[in-house]
């Protein structure tokens, strides 16, 4: 059976981050749904939301999630772009030396 709620997405976040003199990445700024340029008059009516963009100085869980969020959807870009990589080398190598 399928459901509406059966739907699932990523976020496609954008990150602002600053490296620190012992050159480790802080996160500044976490904005979790893009602006669309489309949509000019975001944030003006409730079906068309300004973005959020959250900061270490929200509320403690709202900064975990927002990182928690991009922490997920790096880890779906990398996990597909790794697998796709391999099954085009794998097809490429076994066809280029299937024929000798």
């Amino acid at each position: 059976m399928h459901r509406e709620a059966d739907h699932r997405y990523v976020a496609a976040p954008m990150v602002l981050l600053y490296v620190r003199a012992s050159r480790h990445l802080v996160p500044l700024a976490i904005q979790l749904k893009p602006h669309n340029p489309d949509y000019p008059t975001a944030g003006e009516d409730e079906d068309n939301p300004a973005p959020v963009i959250w900061t270490p100085h929200d509320r403690p869980e709202n900064w975990i999630l927002a990182k928690l969020w991009v922490q997920n959807a790096d880890f779906h870009w990398m996990f597909a772009i790794s697998h796709l990589f391999r099954l085009v080398w794998e097809a490429l190598f076994s066809l280029c030396f299937s024929t000798f």
